[in-house]
């Protein structure tokens, strides 16, 4: 699996850096951000 931090890197270009930063808090929770990092890429962050 891709290392998160290559992964944040890779979303932070696709999103506006607000989302970015949004994303970075989402990934304290732990580590089920990578599991979705690719459908979060496709349609933007979900706050669940």
């Amino acid at each position: 699996m891709a290392d998160p931090e290559q992964l944040e890197r890779r979303l932070a270009m696709l999103l506006d850096p607000r989302e970015a930063s949004g994303l970075l808090v989402i990934r304290q929770r732990g580590p089920v951000i990578e599991m979705n990092a690719w459908s979060i890429a496709r349609t933007g962050p979900t706050f669940r």
